[in-house]
């Protein structure tokens, strides 16, 4: 009955789920977090780029215009409910419970 799909990057997907009447949560940080995290996790080869780096994939990323590319900003837009993970895992949790009243 319900579901999480992660990584939503291109507004068609954004159209195919709005089909199933369902709510779309996008989840967020400020870019220099997101970095800071990825950089600590370094589970591959991709997450040991400098910051200037990361900066140039995030736009990629998240404006390409194409109607088949990745682009999460337009994707964030079309969301039910904007939440941003900007503190610890447990108010991540906090701030989604709360959203879907669960």
């Amino acid at each position: 009955k319900n579901a999480v799909i992660e990584t939503i990057r291109n507004p068609k997907e954004i159209e195919e789920i709005r089909k199933t009447k369902s709510l779309i949560i996008a989840v967020d940080a400020p870019i220099r977090l997101r970095y800071d995290r990825i950089s600590n996790r370094n589970r591959t080869k991709e997450d040991s780029v400098s910051f200037e780096e990361f900066c140039k994939q995030e736009v990629v990323m998240h404006g390409a215009k194409e109607s088949y590319a990745m682009n999460t900003e337009s994707c964030m837009k079309l969301a039910d409910i904007l939440i941003i993970n900007d503190k610890t895992i447990q108010e991540l949790e906090k701030k989604i419970e709360e959203s879907v009243k669960i």
